[in-house]
């Protein structure tokens, strides 16, 4: 993921690619989600692992097209984070961001149930949010170019904080489903902004390889928070306060730093 991200940097306009790259990810995961139950039906379980196993192949010829980024001039001693410094907001803002969501998803089936609904009812209303996201990454190679960036980012992470008002405090099967919609769908339009902002900020790549490292950092640590913070039978308003808090400091994150390259195509 660091290694592709990266070569994103050295195209003419990364923000595009990036929204291109999200919109092909949402389809590909709705067509693998509607597919693996008839797979796993015709084919067993194993049929699954094996589609996992395979889909990667066709990507193989394509590696030689693959741009090379900007060359990084060596620097000694220790390396500093985000390029290596001047992206360190733009970093921490997107580990808040990551943490926030995650601690929404990896929850979201028993934040349902805490609210009175069965698991077939949070499984469709998940399922039509997904479908109608989609179009969020296309979305975001619209409006990122006239907004600017920073602002695009303020403006998901915003939305990211009511969407899990909604979908944690709102108590209504249709609360619980418009939150779901409109967290996959600012979380599928503000990730390509805030990559093509870490783009702008550091064109070499390193910054939007080290982005990797707060994904992971994020989506791994918030699960653990929630738990530590939720009541067993007291419903999940603590971990919705979490998660809302850490939107609100990705948003105010990510607008910190000014634009650092102007020649970029896409305003920051």
């Amino acid at each position: 993921m660091a290694a592709a991200t990266a070569a994103v940097c050295a195209t003419p306009n990364p923000h595009r690619v990036f929204s291109v790259i999200g919109f092909a990810v949402a389809v590909v995961a709705i067509v693998t989600l509607v597919l693996t139950p008839y797979i796993a039906s015709h084919v067993g379980p194993a049929g699954v692992f094996w589609v996992l196993a395979l889909l990667p192949l066709p990507v193989f010829p394509l590696l030689g097209r693959i741009p090379m980024p900007t060359p990084v001039t060596p620097t000694r001693g220790p390396i500093r984070i985000g390029a290596l410094g001047r992206g360190a907001p733009i970093l921490l803002a997107y580990l808040a961001f990551w943490a926030g969501s995650s601690g929404i998803w990896v929850y979201a089936l028993r934040i349902g149930v805490a609210q009175g609904l069965t698991p077939q009812q949070i499984g469709l209303l998940l399922s039509l949010g997904q479908f109608a996201s989609t179009p969020g990454p296309l979305f975001a190679a619209w409006f990122g170019p006239r907004a600017g960036l920073r602002v695009s980012i303020a403006v998901g992470c915003t939305t990211m904080a009511v969407a899990a008002v909604c979908f944690v405090f709102g108590g209504h099967p249709w609360t619980y489903g418009f939150g779901a919609f409109l967290l996959s769908f600012s979380l599928l339009f503000v990730v390509p902004c805030f990559r093509s902002r870490m783009a702008a900020v550091d064109p070499s790549g390193r910054t939007v390889a080290l982005s990797v490292g707060g994904y992971t950092i994020g989506f791994g640590a918030a699960p653990l928070v929630v738990a530590a913070i939720t009541v067993e039978g007291h419903g999940y308003a603590a971990a919705g306060v979490f998660c809302v808090l850490c939107f609100i400091a990705s948003a105010l994150l990510g607008t910190m730093q000014p634009a650092p390259n102007p020649s970029r195509a896409v305003p920051v």
